[in-house]
Formats: C-alpha cells, structure tokens, sequence
C-alpha cells in the first residue's frame, strides 16, 4: 500500500508544521485539518501541540514514539534558536543531558510539557551569534560557540548553575576571541564584560587569550562590584579585584585551576 504523500514528504524532516504541509501540498486550512486527523486517527502522524506534528517512523507504526526533542523544539516557534545548555548539548561540551530544552524567542510564551521534556521559552532574541548544525541530517539554528559561553555567564540557571557550566565550557578547546568580543559589544552590559573577562582570564592558556584582550575587556568595567553569580546565603564569595567581581570560593577547583 502506498504511503501518504505528506507523510512521505516530511519522512526526513521528521517534525512539520500546519503551515509548511499547507505550502507543500497547496491544501485549504479545512482539507488539511481533515488530513491531518485522518493521519493521526490511522497512526502516521502524532501531534505535539497545536499545528505541530511529527512523523511516526515505519519501525515504530502501532507502537509508542518519541521524536528526537531538538527537532520538537526547532519547530515550536517560527522565530527561534536553540540556545544556553541546550546549546551546549548540541555543541558536545554539556557535562550533562537535560530533560529542558531552551529556545530563545522574541516575544513571551508558556513552556511546553511534552512526553517528559520541558520546552523553556526564554523572552531573548538576537540576530547574531546564531550558527546551523544537523541534528539526524536536519538543520537547526543554535547560538554558537561565543554566544553560548556568554549567554551561559549571563544567566547560570539556564545552563544549569556555575559548576554545569564551567565544567561544560571547559570542554571546548578554543574560543574566538575576537568574535566573543564583538558580541560583549554588541551586548553592552558591564556585567557580562566583568564575567566574562574573569571567565577568559581564567581559561587564558587553554584558549590561548592573550593579555591585550583581557586589557580591552578590562576598559569596559564599571565602578560598581557584580557578582559572578546569584547570592542565596549558602555560598561565601570572594573579592577578584582585577575584574571587580565576586566570586564563590575556591570556585577555581571546579575546573583543576588555581584563583586568577
């Protein structure tokens, strides 16, 4: 018997939206919602939420399926990229795999329980430092390698907290600094240029920054103290006078390194 014509079409692609399969097979709204429940009734198709669906494999029919969770996520917004520890799943540095999956997008939306996975929406958008890498031969739009380290410094409880991240970021093996600095000014937060200057200063031989970069970031510090992280009461901080920031104690150890 021959297969569905959309379910054919989207075989690859794996997850499809209403109006892509609307633009594919130039269907009404109607006769496509027609279809689509005939699809799902008969078993090709499963619905993720409203005008999201995702192809049930051959070698899964009459079976449960659950779809790759990065592929969902490309597909739950029209503006959007995969971004802070999802970012760093896709990049290969994660030290851990999570059940969230982060999605920057420009306006506000509820996060999305799906099968065990929770879609994070974070209210971010930004039209730099956006990379594509293939998830099981299908492209998807990520922050690359400096966005994720700086957005990641930036907002720690989207990559896990600072141990995750500091041991996750350890793992790439260089960094383009000139790029990471185009983006600090791009981005113009003092903070982040305090943060990230400890960040590079402290991961300065393994990424091979030299002093004069460190001395530009240092031009962009502000008067005022930051800290490197939220204070809860249960972690005491230090004072790393060269970028004006505190940081935990000892919070060097976490990465084999002595305090800069």
């Amino acid at each position: 018997m021959a297969l569905p014509k959309l379910y054919t079409l989207f075989y690859q692609q794996q997850v499809f939206t209403f109006d892509e399969a609307r633009r594919k097979l130039k269907l009404s709204p109607s006769s496509l919602h027609t279809m689509l429940h005939a699809l799902q009734r008969d078993g090709y198709i499963l619905r993720i939420k409203k005008r999201v669906y995702a192809i049930i494999p051959v070698e899964a029919s009459g079976g449960s399926h659950t779809p790759n969770k990065y592929l969902v996520a490309a597909k739950l917004q029209k503006e959007s990229y995969l971004s802070y520890h999802t970012a760093l799943e896709l990049h290969g540095v994660a030290e851990s795999t999570y059940n969230t999956v982060y999605i920057n997008v420009p306006r506000q939306a509820k996060p999305l329980q799906f099968q065990g996975t929770t879609y994070q929406f974070v209210t971010k958008y930004d039209s730099f430092g956006l990379t594509k890498t293939k998830v099981e031969g299908v492209p998807l739009v990520v922050s690359d390698r400096e966005k994720t380290i700086l957005d990641g410094i930036d907002r720690l409880k989207y990559v896990g907290g600072l141990e995750e991240y500091l041991k996750s970021v350890s793992s790439f093996p260089s960094v383009n600094v000139s790029k990471l600095t185009r983006y600090l000014k791009l981005t113009n937060k003092k903070a982040l240029y305090a943060k990230a200057g400890w960040l590079l200063s402290l991961l300065s031989k393994q990424w091979f920054v030299k002093e004069v970069f460190l001395n530009e970031l240092r031009k962009h510090l502000s008067k005022r103290t930051f800290y490197l992280e939220e204070t809860n009461g249960t972690v005491s901080f230090r004072f790393n006078s060269t970028w004006n920031l505190m940081v935990p104690q000892n919070v060097e150890s976490l990465i084999g390194e002595t305090p800069a």
